[in-house]
C-alpha cells in the first residue's frame, strides 16, 4: 500500500530545512539588479549619444554662424558702397541694416533642429548681431561725417563762385 508522508511544518517538500525567512534573491532580485544595471547602462549610452549629437549640431552651427558673419560684412560693405550722399540718412541706415540682420539670423535659427545647437546659435547671433549693429553705426557716423563735409566743401564753392561772379566785387 503506498504510504503518506506525515507533514512537519519544518521540512520543505523534499526534505530540505526551513528557515523561516524568505530573501530577495527568492523572489528574483538577481534578475531586478542585473535588468537595472543593463537600464543604467542604456541610459548612459543614450546620454552619451545626445551629447555626442549636440556637439556634431553645435558644431555645424558654428560653421553656419562664420558663414552668416562674412555675409553681414559683404551686406554692410554693399550698403556702404552704395549710398547716395545726397539721400542719406545715418538713423535708417543703421537700423535698416539691424533691421536685414535681425531677419537672417531669425531664419537662421528657425532652421535649426537640434536644441543645443539652436541655443548656441541664438546667443551667438545675438552677439554678433549687437557687434555689428554697432559696427553699422560707426559707418553711418562717419559716412555722415564725410558727407558733411563734402556738402560744406561744396556749399564754400558755390558761395565762392557766387562772390567772385558778382560785379560789385571786383
Amino acid at each position: 500500500m503506498p504510504k503518506i508522508e506525515t507533514y512537519d511544518a519544518r521540512l520543505l517538500p523534499k526534505g530540505g530545512q526551513l528557515t523561516g525567512r524568505a530573501t530577495a534573491n527568492d523572489f528574483g532580485a538577481r534578475e531586478g539588479a542585473a535588468l537595472q544595471n543593463l537600464g543604467q547602462s542604456l541610459e548612459k549610452a543614450s546620454l552619451a549619444w545626445k551629447a555626442a549629437e549636440d556637439n556634431q549640431q553645435t558644431l555645424a552651427a558654428s560653421g553656419t554662424l562664420n558663414s552668416f558673419q562674412r555675409e553681414a560684412q559683404d551686406e554692410l560693405a554693399n550698403r556702404q558702397n552704395n549710398i547716395d550722399p545726397q539721400t542719406f540718412n545715418p538713423e535708417s541706415f543703421a537700423k535698416d541694416y539691424d533691421n536685414w540682420i535681425s531677419e537672417k539670423s531669425s531664419e537662421l535659427i528657425a532652421t535649426t533642429e537640434n536644441n543645443a545647437a539652436r541655443d548656441y546659435m541664438t546667443r551667438q547671433a545675438d552677439q554678433l548681431r549687437t557687434h555689428m549693429y554697432e559696427q553699422a553705426k560707426d559707418t553711418a557716423a562717419s559716412m555722415y561725417r564725410e558727407t558733411t563735409k563734402v556738402t560744406l566743401r561744396t556749399s564754400q564753392s558755390q558761395a565762392s563762385d557766387v562772390i567772385s561772379q558778382n560785379p560789385d566785387n571786383n
